[in-house]
């Protein structure tokens, strides 16, 4: 069979490899800034009721998710003084600027900690924006591709020297 595109599928191939990896490339760089942003964080806070921190949580087991895939989100901390365990409290990422302490033992730092929320949360942002773009691929709305690739396989048989000496000829 003739190949009439095989330069063009080569290009796009290429292209398009190359934006895959990019993307993933991309999620993971502000996974591992934002774990080192965390550990800043954790530096600049005392240890009290109120601590900003990320933690990490599993998708549930859905199509679309690799096993033991983790996301990335603010909580914060606060002690039962009465069972005396501490307790995270999940933060919506849009208001956690409201949820910094103010109080005399976070005063110190308060203006780096604010600036680290604010690169943390882009971060965040970045990496639902780029594990979004990535899920797409393996969504229910790319399963047409098998039953197309089917059915062009099937058109290709019908393309066949055997097929085509059973045609009549023009006059």
């Amino acid at each position: 069979m003739e190949n009439h595109l095989l330069e063009e599928k080569k290009q796009s191939a290429n292209a398009y490899s190359v934006q895959f990896n990019d993307m993933v490339k991309l999620m993971y760089e502000s996974l591992e800034t934002l774990i080192r942003l965390d550990h800043q964080l954790n530096a600049l806070q005392p240890v009290h009721n109120g601590r900003l921190r990320i933690q990490w949580s599993s998708y549930p087991a859905l199509e679309g998710h690799y096993t033991g895939e983790r996301y990335p989100r603010f909580v914060q901390w606060n002690k039962n003084f009465v069972l005396g365990i501490w307790r995270a409290k999940k933060i919506p990422i849009s208001r956690v600027l409201q949820f910094q302490h103010r109080s005399r033992d976070f005063k110190t730092h308060a203006v780096k900690v604010r600036e680290l929320l604010v690169n943390m949360r882009e971060l965040i942002l970045i990496y639902r924006q780029a594990r979004k773009t990535l899920a797409q691929l393996r969504g229910p709305s790319f399963k047409w591709i098998h039953v197309h690739k089917n059915r062009i396989e099937k058109m290709n048989l019908l393309c066949t020297p055997e097929h085509l000496k059973h045609l009549p000829l023009r006059a």
